[in-house]
């Protein structure tokens, strides 16, 4: 007889190791089943599970930044959990309030820094 499939069990399984992270292959080893099969019977979990667990996080985030939550604990699997499954990013911006004056500092920069590696070349040549 073959597996059953399609289980209210089996869907919030796939769901959830879909929002883990999990690739298509592995979950469809968890359940004892070909990708194939998986996909017949799970397409909706499998494209809804990583967005529900993702709200989730988010929701609990939210939650302790607002006071509702008191764990402290949590929020670094939180953030973690974001950045590496949602794509979340902490991004740095620099402001560039004269893009001339800019150039130019960062042309010298260069300059000197040139300058100092020729000393430098020049001073080993000689000590040779």
């Amino acid at each position: 007889m073959p597996k059953r499939v399609n289980t209210e069990e089996h869907r919030y399984t796939v769901a959830r190791l879909a929002g883990l992270g999990l690739t298509h292959i592995q979950i469809a080893n968890v359940l004892g089943i070909s990708r194939t099969t998986l996909y017949k019977h799970y397409q909706q979990e499998l494209d809804s599970g990583k967005a529900l667990c993702i709200s989730q996080v988010a929701d609990n985030l939210y939650k302790m930044a607002t006071g509702d939550i008191n764990s402290r604990n949590t929020l670094g699997a939180c953030i973690f959990y974001l950045k590496t499954q949602a794509n979340w990013r902490e991004v740095n911006t620099i402001e560039v309030l004269n893009a001339n004056e800019d150039r130019e500092q960062f042309g010298n920069l260069l300059q000197e820094i040139r300058k100092s590696k020729l000393r430098e070349e020049k001073e080993s040549n000689t000590v040779n």
